[in-house]
């Protein structure tokens, strides 16, 4: 092995002009050696690529399940051919499907049962689905779920379906809860105008038997609010509410449509029926209230439409029961009152009057007469009396006339 290179090591037969040489044995077996050699260095090195590729599988397939998680939604896949169905684990945890059951299968029957109906749908129609389904879980809890699913079609027949879970009891809770704040009153819990509305025009959609519709106003409330305060009178409201609601009977919609308004939606078989109901709920209304810590009657006017013969839209039927309830106020309230045809002819008229009204008050047709007052003995003038009289195109009218205009809150300050 003499005469190599400084620096270098030569393993081998050193000839007689200083060569390295091997024999062909050891030549192999050096070979075989180098070979194992490379072979475990490259598997080395490819069991640390396999590694870090592990560890990346391993870091997105933890993303994967936590963004699953956070956004509440998991996959799912059902292979036609074999009839097996393959779960994400956050579907379980949605369906609420834990190790206590008895085994796997019986884990991804539970889970699979709110999928049932619309996988076998899916099989006949080769449809998709997008579903919002109610599910109970184990412990008794209610969950909505809303589940997505598409068929795969191969070779001109369904080979799979898949598609996805998502929890949306919190989302379903909210829009119920927005829902409730849009249709009800804050108050006193009960339907508003607008609610109220909508199932009116639904229950003369349907037809059937007659529709009753009373509105109920409390006489004289603003004395409540203005003597006891804002408060008691919030409380009648409310002691209001409760009475009509038990009172109405089952099946009966009640609603508040605002300030001291109610209104009571029911089937009846006919007028008589409709009129001695509604008849019935106003004496059951009246009974004693505790208002401010005082028993006291509480008073109330109704107006009482009945649908189809009052009316057949949800417009006209509600116009027919206010002018009911205002001939109800007018003729001294404390009653309920049936809407007849001549109301709205005496409602037309009056509101014909008080435009007419204003219209000369603007234009000073409104003058005072004064007659003198003289004394009978003496047969001196005392003083005058003022008479009004409106100057009307068509002639000089007494307060006869312009009578109903003076219910007018307004016209009659005007007038004074």
């Amino acid at each position: 092995m003499g005469g190599a290179a400084p620096g270098r090591i030569s393993i081998g037969y050193a000839g007689r002009r200083g060569e390295c040489s091997f024999l062909p044995e050891e030549e192999q077996l050096l070979g075989t050696a180098a070979s194992l050699v490379a072979k475990m260095l490259a598997r080395r090195r490819d069991r640390g690529r396999l590694e870090s590729q592990s560890q990346e599988l391993w870091r997105r397939q933890a993303m994967f399940e936590q963004t699953e998680r956070l956004a509440k939604v998991g996959g799912w896949e059902y292979d036609i051919g074999t009839s097996t169905m393959t779960w994400s684990e956050e579907v379980r945890r949605i369906a609420g499907i834990g190790a206590d059951s008895h085994s796997a299968a019986d884990r991804d029957a539970s889970a699979a049962a709110f999928l049932r109906e619309p996988l076998e749908t899916a099989l006949r129609s080769r449809e998709p689905f997008d579903l919002e389904l109610p599910w109970l879980l184990p412990s008794g809890m209610r969950k909505w779920l809303h589940a997505v699913g598409q068929v795969q079609i191969v070779d001109c027949a369904p080979a799979r379906i898949f598609g996805i879970v998502k929890d949306i009891t919190e989302e379903k809770e909210a829009r119920s809860r927005m829902w409730r704040l849009a249709n009800h009153d804050a108050l006193t819990s009960l339907p508003n105008r607008r609610c109220f509305g909508e199932r009116l025009e639904t229950l003369l959609a349907e037809g059937g038997a007659a529709a009753a519709l009373l509105l109920i106003d409390l006489d004289h409330f603003k004395d409540v609010n203005d003597t006891l305060g804002h408060d008691v009178g919030d409380a009648l409201l409310r002691a209001v509410a409760e009475r009509l609601s038990a009172a109405a009977g089952q099946g009966n919609l009640v609603a508040r449509l605002g300030g001291d308004e109610f209104a009571v939606l029911a089937r009846a078989p006919d007028a008589t029926a409709a009129r001695a109901w509604a008849a019935a709920l106003l004496a059951d209304l009246r009974r004693p209230m505790s208002v401010g810590g005082q028993i006291s009657p509480v008073r109330f006017s109704a107006g009482l439409a009945i649908a189809p013969k009052d009316g057949s839209s949800a417009a006209e039927i509600l116009k027919n029961a206010d002018i009911a309830l205002y001939s109800g106020k007018s003729g001294g309230r404390n009653a309920v009152v049936a809407y007849a045809p001549r109301m709205r002819e005496s409602i037309e008229r009056r509101v014909a009057i008080c435009s007419e009204v204003r219209s000369g008050l603007e234009k000073g047709e409104f003058v005072p007469f004064y007659q003198p007052k003289v004394a009978l003995r003496t047969g001196e003038i005392m003083g005058f009396e003022a008479l009004l009289r409106w100057n009307h195109p068509s002639g000089m009218q007494t307060p006869g006339a312009f009578m109903p205009a003076l219910e007018d809150h307004d016209i009659a300050l005007n007038l004074g």
